[in-house]
């Protein structure tokens, strides 16, 4: 009789302890306040809009007889940081990578392709809505668009401007600490003058990793 009732109070203690865990993973509060640094792999598009775009763009830099392409694509990378203030608003600094322009450059070092390569620094702020592990976001901010160009063997040339730049996108936490995305990036500069080097719109897709501290 006493190990029958030993029994029952074992097994009932077993059942309340496992619907106390349950509950404990189901209230799990995962979007709360904190920083983070995450990473971003996927795939961009630059766009100048026309090839006079392209070719005032080039020009800022000395580059007076280029055939710029008006569209490109291909690999693009990041590098994330930033900080919510509670689980629905915070500000990061982004970094983004955007693929390759192909240009042929002629009259300064002789015939021979190049390439543009634009980049940009970002100041977001970000809205968030939390879904149990899962989140929607929207961020908002001021792009500075880098792009540099060899104009002759061994010389570089950069410059930059400024940028509208836009997030949206959803993430994943399957821990406390970390967590996968997918999102769209979009760097907005207008169109290329002989003064405005950072010249046209870029985006990119990606898949990212992010750490929680």
């Amino acid at each position: 009789m006493f190990k029958k009732m030993l029994t029952g109070v074992a097994a009932t203690a077993l059942v309340l302890t496992s619907m106390t865990a349950v509950a404990d993973y189901g209230n799990t509060d995962y979007y709360g306040k904190g920083a983070y640094l995450g990473v971003d792999l996927g795939y961009g598009m630059d766009n100048f809009g026309s090839s006079a775009n392209g070719t005032a763009a080039a020009a800022a830099y000395g580059i007076t007889t280029p055939t710029v392409t008006t569209t490109d694509s291909g690999f693009a990378f990041g590098f994330n940081g930033g900080y919510f203030f509670n689980k629905y608003l915070g500000a990061e600094f982004n970094y983004i990578s955007y693929p390759d322009y192909k240009i042929t450059v002629t009259g300064l070092d002789g015939a021979y392709s190049s390439s543009l390569s634009p980049s940009a620094l970002n100041f977001f702020v970000t809205g968030r809505y939390p879904i149990g592990q899962f989140a929607v976001f929207a961020q908002l901010g001021y792009g500075y668009l880098l792009e540099s160009v060899p104009v002759v063997a061994g010389v570089t040339a950069s410059a930059g401007g400024s940028a509208f730049a836009v997030a949206v996108g959803g993430d994943y936490k399957f821990t406390q600490h970390m967590g996968v995305d997918l999102k769209w990036t979009g760097d907005f500069g207008g169109t290329g003058s002989a003064t405005t080097a950072a010249a046209g719109n870029f985006n990119a897709i990606t898949a990212g990793f992010t750490y929680y501290i």
